[in-house]
Parts: structure tokens; C-alpha cells; sequence
């Protein structure tokens, strides 16, 4: 075959694709879905199944007839597979699951010359920016807070809209059973900015998977932000999103992540505390720094911390509030450990010798509403007297989490444990 022709067949390859694109596009004018969302594109972007199946399968249908077309035009790689990356790991591209995405965009821009330069720059992008976005119900901020030197807090409503974001928006929250945090959209979100080099990569070898460092990153701020307040923040779901939309679209159909709930906290009506920024900032930066085992007991009295505050019981929280001061204070000790941890912590937190009598007598109370349910299967009901006030077992609990959240911050600014 002369060059002459070797020209034509690569225009009349061209050609096909283009036409087979525009052919797609006139299709979608006419497509009706049978649901509420019946705009073809409006239903692709619900994240209800049943809402975007049937978009979602016309998208799959164009997207098989345009695939071969695909692999034998010139400007792509033929069959050669290509991947794409994200901070925490590699996803299958080109040249199967890029052809639905290719439909999609000569969709939305009505254009089948803008989806084939859309495909030809994502095939030829190097580098990309992007974040690890990790939502949290709990922790309100106001603005964007830089909490470490790689991690900032911003306020959900300035997460990049994706459909993660939309997913976990108000106008998802009546779509299926829900939980009382899960009501409400997040209230912030914690970011991670990154660099993707390269953004396209052959397929095999070693992809970057940096998901331990980032999990590591955010379990460290999430344990920190625990004792401010202190409060739960709560893990909503986590997912990266690129900062150029055309990257982005790439990407569309990556699964966002999500962390399993131990205990399902109970209603929280009180308003949460304000984010005291400096001590934050401070009790995260000293906590990472803490020694390998310092850090360990550290960060387990504060998962015992998170679940006493989530316990709906005042028994089964100060069963945890226990665990957690025993970590801290008890120092081996297996005699009247109520007693001696209530003295210790006591000493640890004041000089002044009425408030040491006040925090070791609740400490030592904590240890009875525990003992009641451990040893007699009853949960405290009875009202109980600490320093001339009447307090009920569960506002004991409260004040003992009050308490615990200092120790753990004066330990933890003190350097070690």
C-alpha cells in the first residue's frame, strides 16, 4: 500500500469514529428514561442505581459500538492497554473503559471533535494534580484551616463537586435508610494535595499505591481532632478528585471508600464545640511526633475515648472511659485501681488540692457505674453525690470524658506516655 493510501484509510479510520460519535449524539436526543431523572445526562449523574441504570446502559451500548472504531484510528494506541493514576493506586482506561467516557463527553459537549481531543490530551497527560478528600460529619470549620504541613480542613461546601460530593449532598440523604448523621450533608472535609507523575502508565509493573501514608495521614488527624472538644468525628467517605475537569472525567467510575462504624454514636442535640484552631493544630503536630509505642497506647485510650462518647448507656460508657485511663494512668497497678487511677490523674491535671479531691472522687465514681454493670449485669440509674452536687451516671460519664480528653493532651504535649 503506497503512502497515498495508507492516507486515506487513516482519514476514512478518522472519519468513522467521528461519524459513529455524532451518530451517538443524535441517538441521545431522542433517549427517554423511564424514572424521574428522564434527561439522559441528568440520569447518568444520579447516584441512585435505580434512577441511572437505564441511562447507564445506552452509555454501555454506544460505548461497545464505538470501541472498535477506536482501536484501529491512528491518533491512539491501537490495543496497547494504558492505565491512569491516582495517589493511591492505578484503574483500567484505554482502550475499554475510556470508550463509554468518550460517549459521554461528545454527549455533554455536543461535539464529536471536542470528545476525540478530550481523549488525545487525557492520553497525553504526564502530570496531574489532585486531592485526597477524606468527609467528616463532627467537625464544623468556617474556612479552610492547614492543620498539618500536608493536611487542611476546609468546610464540605468547598469540596470540588464530583458525584461522591453529590452522593453525600441533601439531595441524596432520602434515598435510602439512614442513620441521624447521615441526614445531613458532612460538615467538612479533610484534603491532601498531590502530584501524579506519570498520569498515564503501561499496563504491569509497580503502580503507586501511597493509601497506607494517606489512611495514616488522616487516622492521625481524625485521633487528634478527637480531643478537641472533645467531640466524634465521624468518617463519611473518602475519594480522590483531580483539579482539571477533563482528568477528572477519566477517573469517572472509581469507587469512593468508606470506613466501617463500630458503634453508631446517638443523637448528638447539643452544638458542638467550636474547632479551637492553635490547640488543634498543636495536639495534632505533637501526637504524630510522639514514640512508635507512646503513640500506640496514645492512640488506642482515644478510640476508647471515642466510643465512650458514643455509647448510648452511661454502663457501657464508662466501661470504655475505664479501659482508657487504665492505659493511661494505671501503670501495672491491680489493686483498688479506681482509687489510684483517680489519684494519678487527679495530680496530673491540678495543684490545687479542692479540684484534685473533685477529679479523684469522679474518677473513683466511674469505676462504680463500671463495676455495676461488669459484676451485677445493672446499668447505674440511682443519682450519686460528687462534691455536693447531685449528678446523674450519665452526665458523671460526660465529665469523666471531659477529664480523659485533658489527660491525654497533657500527656501527649508532655512528650510521651
Amino acid at each position: 500500500m503506497n503512502t497515498r493510501d495508507q492516507g486515506s484509510v487513516q482519514t476514512t479510520q478518522s472519519d468513522a469514529l467521528k461519524a459513529k460519535l455524532e451518530e451517538v449524539i443524535h441517538k441521545s436526543a431522542s433517549f427517554r428514561n423511564p424514572t424521574p431523572s428522564p434527561d439522559l445526562l441528568t440520569a447518568l449523574d444520579d447516584d441512585d442505581l435505580f434512577a441511572s441504570r437505564h441511562a447507564l446502559w445506552a452509555i454501555k451500548n454506544w460505548g461497545d459500538e464505538v470501541q472498535p472504531l477506536l482501536v484501529v484510528d491512528e491518533r491512539f494506541p491501537g490495543n496497547e492497554v494504558k492505565c491512569v493514576s491516582t495517589g493511591n493506586g492505578c484503574h483500567g482506561f484505554y482502550p475499554k473503559l475510556c470508550a463509554d467516557k468518550l460517549v459521554r463527553r461528545a454527549i455533554e459537549s455536543n461535539s464529536a471533535d471536542q470528545a476525540i481531543a478530550w481523549l488525545q490530551k487525557v492520553l497525553s497527560t504526564q502530570t496531574a494534580t489532585g486531592h485526597y478528600i477524606t468527609a467528616l460529619w463532627n467537625v464544623p470549620v468556617d474556612a479552610e484551616i492547614q492543620l498539618t504541613p500536608t493536611v487542611s480542613i476546609i468546610p464540605f461546601e468547598q469540596v470540588p463537586d464530583s458525584r461522591h460530593k453529590r452522593a453525600l449532598g441533601p439531595e441524596a440523604i432520602f434515598r435510602s435508610f439512614r442513620i441521624w448523621f447521615d441526614m445531613e450533608t458532612p460538615s467538612s472535609a479533610l484534603v491532601i494535595r498531590q502530584q501524579v507523575t506519570p498520569f498515564v502508565r503501561e499496563l504491569g509493573g509497580d503502580y503507586p499505591n501511597n493509601t497506607g501514608d494517606l489512611w495514616s495521614q488522616v487516622n492521625d488527624v481524625i485521633d487528634a481532632l478527637t480531643l478537641i472538644g472533645p467531640r466524634i468525628p465521624i468518617h463519611a467517605a473518602n475519594w480522590y478528585s483531580f483539579d482539571d475537569p477533563d482528568i477528572e472525567l477519566a477517573l469517572e467510575g472509581s469507587g469512593r471508600g468508606g470506613r466501617t462504624m463500630e458503634i453508631i454514636p446517638k443523637s448528638n442535640t447539643e452544638k458542638l464545640p467550636e474547632l479551637n484552631v492553635e490547640e488543634a493544630r498543636l495536639v495534632i503536630e505533637k501526637y504524630c511526633a510522639l514514640a512508635p509505642e507512646a503513640k500506640t497506647k496514645a492512640g488506642i485510650a482515644i478510640h476508647r475515648l471515642r466510643h465512650s462518647l458514643a455509647r448510648h448507656q452511661a454502663g457501657e460508657s464508662a466501661i470504655e472511659i475505664c479501659i482508657a485511663f487504665e492505659i493511661l494512668l494505671a501503670d501495672g497497678e491491680r489493686g483498688n485501681i479506681g482509687k489510684y487511677v483517680g489519684q494519678r490523674g487527679a495530680k496530673l491535671l491540678s495543684n490545687d488540692p479542692q479540684e484534685q479531691s473533685r477529679v479523684s472522687e469522679l474518677l473513683e465514681q466511674i469505676y462504680k457505674i463500671r463495676n455495676e454493670l461488669v459484676h451485677r449485669g445493672k446499668q447505674m440509674t440511682d443519682p450519686i453525690e460528687i462534691g455536693g452536687q447531685t449528678l446523674a451516671a450519665g452526665k458523671i460519664t460526660h465529665q469523666a470524658s471531659l477529664l480523659c480528653a485533658d489527660i491525654i493532651k497533657k500527656l501527649i504535649l508532655g512528650g510521651g506516655i
